[in-house]
């Protein structure tokens, strides 16, 4: 499906490079300010604690030095940060001024009593000289001018009754201070430049992407900020596969590779240098890169694969952590096959000898298109982890040889071609919830060379019970999105058995020639790959809560629901939300509602960001939307309607937005706005 989508991307896209646009910092609302005391910090009444110019040890401090807050009247705390161990308050230095700093966090305050603050760190270019101050509501007392031309680091935004202020980064005689500026004075700069053919994301740059920990990723990157540390947006790259060869280049500084970092590149290299602590399974989504190269000095976390194709892995020489054979990942030793390329165009491979561990994930290819057909293992290999080779869906027979003694659960799931899989005697493979499946609906496991499959699953009735391997949400779409779409019984036959009519949601699991075996109603079916268009079900946010709007509760009430206790959102065929009675049991039709979209209020879960996102809407569920280059323009592009998408501006009763594969604009009519969840709430 990644070649489908890198198709598609050229067929409707010219050659562009889009970078997220740059969002205002989030609002520092003083609404959620604490006033705290002596008593609530647990000090004495006249102790004072030195204040800072930012939550940094070597942070430059105001007052010649000497700022200091008396705990012997209370003050505003604002917030924590630097993982709880510095407080950001608001104090009155006297009738005239007061002071935004940090202190320390005193030993015998909890810190989850603090309003959590969250702090961007994005890059802002100074448009005219303006004064940087820890007062900006009063005396607005100068710690420096910021001139113009020079870059600042902006985390937060304040707004009062006459201006609207950037807290930002600068520096004082060497040390850290973070101050408010006027924002008219400011404007955004882009962490990275094109030179050339090269893409380089520049020094300082710490983050890439979506924030370490973003839609449950656990990052392994602790949140703390060093001085100079900049977040580069997720950058979309779209491009022809047949374009001029092009590189991005990411910084020594990068810590975090975030998800959809550098999303629907195609034709690209990307160099690897310094230590990564956190490269996130979805930081190169929908990406076709050439080749990925390890620089000498890098010594990171490989970034996964999740929904992209590399046709090589290469290692700079000098590089003692990793090394390349044949365009295959390994570890420095050569003990460890880490990654093999899915764009890898060869039927057969042979795992060198000396490999003792096939890594998490080596073979992994999430929408099964990976053209292996046999693997063979040498024997003195140990050991082989969870998936593996998950996804290597053309995948039909392996010999794990004698000497492995260490097989990871689901290390074969979604192989959904495995006819014969032959293990060491006693070993079995566990499949858990994600499993091989063959066209006779039985799994297979082997021992000792034999090929055993389990029995078919009955019900009571004597009914066998299929189940269907998991798949990848698409649409079919006729020319131009219109039309009907042919459907025929196998992947070679003829002659159609029926038609479906575009923007039908349908699943895929697999791909023979130049059809997808789609899975329509838990039936098998195959369609032309031109007919297949993907569907980014969750590709920006999970829904969290639903909820009815006034027309909705209406309707409600019309069937006397009013008492609902819970909603569920559903995407089987259109996205509807259903609401149960508050009936303890649901035992018929009419202690369920279902409402359309256009009578829903969706929810995601808050992140602190200041995006907007929305689900596209249409009158009918298999209308196309059409994207257009401009308002009233000329069509980009088409998808349809509950598909996701990021409105990045409008204009006049117009958006243009971002889906996982097209940008472009849609009337705002066919929006239906996804809200972040309050803070805090559950």
């Amino acid at each position: 499906m990644k070649r489908v989508t890198a198709l598609l991307c050229c067929l409707l896209l010219m050659m562009l490079l889009t970078a997220a646009a740059a969002e205002a910092p989030e609002t520092l609302d003083m609404a959620f300010a604490v006033k705290v005391s002596a008593s609530d910090l647990g000090l004495k009444k006249k102790t004072t604690l030195p204040v800072y110019g930012a939550p940094l040890e070597n942070a430059w401090r105001g007052s010649k030095g000497k700022a200091a807050v008396s705990v012997s009247e209370p003050f505003l705390l604002l917030g924590a940060a630097q993982e709880g161990e510095w407080l950001m308050v608001d104090y009155d230095v006297n009738k005239k001024s007061r002071r935004i700093g940090w202190i320390r966090r005193p030993e015998k305050f909890d810190a989850e009593d603090a309003p959590e603050l969250y702090l961007s760190r994005q890059l802002y270019r100074v448009k005219r000289d303006c004064v940087l101050t820890d007062d900006p509501e009063k005396s607005r007392r100068e710690i420096r001018t910021l001139r113009a031309g020079e870059s600042v680091i902006a985390m937060l935004q304040m707004k009062d009754a006459r201006n609207n202020w950037i807290y930002a980064e600068a520096e004082v005689n060497g040390q850290p201070v973070w101050g408010f500026a006027d924002a008219e004075c400011l404007e955004p700069e882009n962490p990275w430049r094109v030179e050339g053919d090269r893409l380089i994301i520049r020094d300082g740059v710490c983050c890439l992407g979506l924030a370490p920990g973003a839609y449950g990723e656990e990052s392994g990157e602790d949140s703390l900020i060093r001085q100079g540390d900049i977040w580069c947006p997720s950058l979309y790259l779209q491009d022809t596969v047949s374009s001029d060869f092009r590189q991005v280049i990411l910084p020594a500084t990068l810590r975090s590779i975030g998800p959809e970092s550098l999303c629907q590149i195609a034709g690209k290299e990307i160099v690897l240098s310094g230590p990564l602590v956190f490269a996130s399974q979805s930081a190169f989504c929908y990406g076709w890169i050439r080749r990925i190269t390890m620089g000498k000095d890098f010594t990171g976390a490989v970034p996964g694969f999740y929904n992209c194709t590399v046709n090589e892995w290469t290692v700079e020489e000098g590089n003692t952590a990793y090394l390349s054979r044949d365009g295959v990942l390994f570890s420095g030793d050569g003990k460890t096959l880490i990654a093999y390329p899915a764009g890898k165009e060869t039927l057969h491979y042979d795992v060198p000898a000396g490999t003792e561990t096939i890594a998490s994930g080596a073979f992994n290819d999430d929408d099964m298109g990976i053209p292996l057909q046999t693997i063979s293992l040498p024997i003195g290999l140990r050991r082989i982890e969870s998936y593996a080779f998950a996804g290597c869906g053309r995948l039909h027979s392996l010999t794990v040889p004698l000497t492995v003694t260490e097989l990871a659960e689901n290390a074969f799931a979604n192989c959904v071609s495995l006819e014969r899989l032959s293990l060491p005697p006693g070993m079995t493979a566990s499949w858990g919830e994600d499993y091989a499946l063959h066209e006779d609906l039985s799994h297979y496991m082997g021992d000792n060379g034999a090929t055993l499959t389990t029995p078919r699953k009955e019900n009571a009735f004597g009914e066998v019970m299929t189940e269907t391997p998991v798949t990848v949400p698409a649409w079919l779409s006729g020319t131009n999105g219109e039309g009907p779409v042919a459907v025929y019984g196998s992947a070679a036959a003829d002659t159609p058995v029926r038609e479906k009519p575009s923007g039908t949601r349908v699943s895929y699991s697999s791909f023979i020639g130049r059809r997808a075996r789609i899975w329509d109603g838990g039936n098998e079916s195959w369609v032309e790959l031109d007919h297949l268009l993907p569907a980014g079900t969750y590709p920006f946010f999970e829904i969290s809560r639903v909820l009815p709007t006034a027309d909705g509760m209406e309707e409600l009430k019309r069937r006397h629901m009013e008492g609902y206790y819970e909603a569920y959102f559903d995407d089987d065929e259109d996205l509807v939300g259903r609401f149960y009675r508050k009936t303890g049991e649901v035992n018929a039709e009419d202690d369920v509602a279902e409402l359309p979209l256009s009578q829903l209020e969706l929810y995601r879960p808050y992140t602190g960001d200041s995006r907007t996102f929305a689900m596209l809407m249409t009158e009918e569920p298999g209308q196309p939307i059409h994207l257009l280059d401009a308002p009233e323009g000329a069509s980009t592009g088409w998808t349809y309607r509950t598909e996701q998408a990021e409105v990045l501006e409008t204009r006049d009763g117009w958006a243009r937005v971002r889906t996982i594969a097209l940008t472009g604009w849609v009337k705002t009519e066919n929006l239906l706005i996804v809200e972040q969840e309050p803070r805090g709430a559950e």
